[in-house]
C-alpha cells in the first residue's frame, strides 16, 4: 500500500496552459512546476533552482523525513532512446547509491525515484552550493611549495 506523506486540497494541480502531456508540459516536453504543488505524495514544490537539456530541478520539502532535498525531473521522453537513456541514468544512480554513503567518492546520495506524470524523477540531497557551469568562487586557496 501506497504512504501519503503530503497532498493539496486547492486546484494547484489543474492544466498550467502547457502544449504536451494534458498541458502539463511545456514546448520542450518539461513538467511545469507550481509551488506547493506535491510530487509522489511525498515532495511539496518549493521552487525551481535549475534546468537544463535534460529536464529541470526542483527543491522540495520531503513531508516524510521534514527535510530539503533536490528532485531532478526529466523531460518526457518522447522516443524510446531517450527513454533507454532515462533508465540508464536511474539504474546507475540507485548502483551508485551504495558508495554515495562513503563520503570519499564524492557521489551525490540518491534518496529516491519515482515517477510523475510520465516523467522520471530522482531525488538527490540538496547541496549548498551546485552549478556546474558556474562554480563557487574558491575560498582561501593556499598553494605550498618548496623547493629544493
Amino acid at each position: 500500500m501506497k504512504q501519503v506523506w503530503f497532498f493539496t486540497v486547492d486546484k494547484v494541480g489543474k492544466p498550467r496552459g502547457g502544449n504536451n502531456n494534458d498541458s502539463y508540459d511545456d514546448e520542450n516536453n518539461n513538467y511545469i512546476p507550481v509551488c506547493k504543488e506535491q510530487l509522489h505524495y511525498r515532495y511539496e514544490v518549493q521552487k525551481m533552482i535549475g534546468e537544463g537539456g535534460q529536464g529541470l530541478v526542483l527543491q522540495c520539502l520531503d513531508h516524510k523525513t521534514k527535510t530539503l532535498v533536490a528532485v531532478k525531473m526529466l523531460s518526457l521522453p518522447l522516443c524510446s532512446s531517450t527513454a533507454a537513456r532515462q533508465r540508464t541514468e536511474l539504474e546507475v544512480a540507485k548502483k551508485l547509491q551504495g558508495r554515495a554513503s562513503d563520503e570519499r567518492y564524492g557521489v551525490i546520495r540518491v534518496l529516491d525515484t519515482f515517477e510523475f506524470r510520465g516523467h522520471n524523477c530522482l531525488v538527490v540531497e540538496l547541496l549548498k552550493y551546485v552549478n556546474l557551469p558556474n562554480p563557487p568562487p574558491p575560498t582561501h586557496v593556499r598553494v605550498h611549495c618548496s623547493v629544493r
